[in-house]
């Protein structure tokens, strides 16, 4: 009985190796494994200065520090920079 059901296991993984040579074969790709590359001109993405995170441009929260702009992902990320720069000499 035991010597049936692992003949049956054995089975099952040979058919799914098979089926998995046949689909690499095809060319199908997974979603995850090929990512789109971005379109030339496509949003400009800007790094977050507290959590470094890239966020695009027109979405960012924007602050103006002495001719630099920073860009933020959040209200709460902005709000933590102005009380690090109150802080510096």
């Amino acid at each position: 009985m035991l010597g049936r059901i692992i003949l049956i296991g054995i089975l099952f993984y040979i058919i799914y190796r098979i089926v998995r040579f046949f689909q690499k074969l095809g060319g199908e790709t997974s979603p995850q494994k090929y990512q789109k590359r971005a379109e030339p001109g496509s949003k400009t993405m800007v790094k977050d200065e507290m959590c470094n995170t890239y966020i695009p441009e027109d979405e960012a929260l924007k602050e103006i520090k002495g001719g630099r702009t920073y860009y933020f992902c959040s209200e709460a990320c902005r709000q933590k920079f102005i009380q690090t720069e109150k802080k510096k000499p």
